[in-house]
């Protein structure tokens, strides 16, 4: 919920004017963005170690964790990816969560508005 009311906050959503949030595409799969994905989505689901899919983030507007992988002593899992839908906004990227609507500041990720 912080995170959610510090975005607002920073979008001045909380004030007077309203600046709305586009679909967006991330612009490179360098191991940089993929890190960068990869810590920041890993503290929205809770879990330190996350994969990400699609394999190639080049041109993606969806980016989805993958559940953990089975255990040792387990043959089957019901688990399902957590999808974000890449969002920006005033040049900043966003990842939003497609069921919770949480969304999650995305520094050192660079993004286009989707069609582009």
């Amino acid at each position: 919920m912080i995170r959610v009311t510090a975005l607002l906050a920073t979008l001045g959503l909380a004030g007077c004017h309203t600046t709305s949030m586009q679909p967006a595409e991330v612009m490179d799969n360098s191991p940089e963005t993929r890190a960068a994905l990869s810590s920041q989505l890993g503290s929205a689901v809770g879990r330190a170690r996350i994969d990400i899919s699609p394999v190639d983030l080049s041109g993606a507007s969806t980016v989805s964790v993958l559940p953990p992988p089975l255990g040792q002593m387990e043959t089957a899992s019901t688990a399902m990816p957590t999808s974000f839908d890449i969002m920006t906004s005033d040049g900043a990227c966003y990842a939003v969560h497609s069921k919770t609507g949480e969304v999650v500041a995305l520094e050192g990720v660079a993004c286009e508005p989707a069609g582009t």
